[in-house]
């Protein structure tokens, strides 16, 4: 856009960039204000939250380190779990001889630990690995071809911008297990290159790439319908509720009977005190809102967003992950617990 922009001077161009963005402020205002009112940051990050996320130390070494973890969480392929666990032990070899702590919590989101994970079939954690590879093999074929042709200047540019991106990314974002699916923007930026790349290819070469193309489709819906949270193939016979527990099934009875009992009993104020844990589910408790109007209000919360004025509402009973115990008391109210003999969720009344 920018490069049609200053060649042809026909700044139309321009302005309608500017007014894509100017839109995309003002459908946002509301959530930046809000943000802005509770933390004075418009993306609503407080300092101690915002420490979290990004490296607290760098160097080379440590940028090497980070690519290679980030690398490493996208060689994995469906059903080949020896590739996933060679490219783990590898890595890690490689870090003892860097003389990087490779579990280093400076490094790494909330004291993780490297791991590949090994959930081809996970919707947070799924490699990319047939994506990665044709990514890498085109930028190489691509910078081959600038000593050999003339490459067009947009996709010098596209290939700087991944690049880029990917770098980064690596230097300024600890590293996560569940980095693949932050890095899904990236790889769909790549898709145009892709396609570039293999203009460039010899016939032989094109006609591989398109007899292997069906077989990359296949992959990705076999990825697709076998999703580990919603598979596509999930029975018809279940319900809404049961589907949305597909991954974690135990967890569907005792969230079930709590969201009926709250349907039952009409309550509109639901409160909430939720664990740190992966099976704390509040949408469960509120996928009936739209026939029935029902309030989540969080209790006992200690950070920023306590400073939201819903948090003093009145409450019919409270909902809770974080306790089991027989009582809590709420603003002068005394709630007493109905489902003692649960094991994760709990409904006080």
């Amino acid at each position: 856009m920018l490069i049609k922009v200053f060649t042809t001077k026909n700044y139309k161009y321009l302005l309608f960039s500017l007014l894509a963005g100017l839109l995309f402020l003002l459908v946002n205002f509301g959530f930046y204000y809000r943000n802005y009112q509770l933390t004075t940051n418009l993306l609503g990050v407080d300092e101690k939250e915002y420490g979290t996320y990004s490296n607290e130390k760098m160097s080379a070494k440590l940028l090497l380190s980070s690519v290679l973890k980030n690398t490493g969480n996208h060689i994995g392929v469906f059903h080949l779990k020896p590739l996933s666990e060679f490219t783990a032990s590898t890595i890690i070899k490689w870090h003892k001889m860097l003389g990087v702590n490779i579990n280093d919590p400076a490094n790494n989101y909330y004291k993780d630990k490297y791991d590949t994970l090994y959930n081809p079939a996970h919707e947070d954690a799924a490699p990319n690995f047939i994506h990665f590879i044709l990514i890498t093999a085109s930028i190489m074929l691509i910078v081959v071809q600038t000593f050999k042709r003339k490459i067009p200047l947009q996709v010098k540019l596209l290939v700087f911008t991944i690049i880029f991106q990917g770098l980064f990314f690596c230097f300024y974002l600890k590293y996560q297990p569940f980095h693949t699916r932050l890095q899904t923007a990236m790889f769909l930026l790549a898709v145009p290159l892709i396609c570039y790349a293999v203009t460039l290819l010899s016939n032989h070469f094109k006609k591989l790439f398109y007899w292997t193309t069906p077989f990359i489709f296949v992959y990705a819906l076999m990825i697709v319908q076998g999703n580990l949270n919603h598979p596509l193939n999930a029975e018809i016979s279940k319900s809404r509720s049961e589907k949305y527990f597909m991954a974690k099934p135990w967890l569907h009875d005792e969230y079930a009977g709590i969201s009926q009992k709250i349907n039952t009993l009409k309550y509109t104020n639901v409160g909430l005190t939720l664990g740190d844990g992966d099976n704390d589910f509040e949408y469960a408790l509120f996928t009936n809102c739209y026939s029935q109007p029902i309030n989540p209000v969080y209790i006992e919360v200690n950070n920023y967003t306590q400073k939201a004025h819903h948090f003093t509402s009145n409450v019919d009973c409270i909902v809770s992950t974080a306790a089991n115990k027989p009582f809590i008391d709420y603003q002068g109210k005394r709630f007493y617990n109905q489902n003692a003999g649960n094991k994760l969720i709990y409904l006080y009344r």
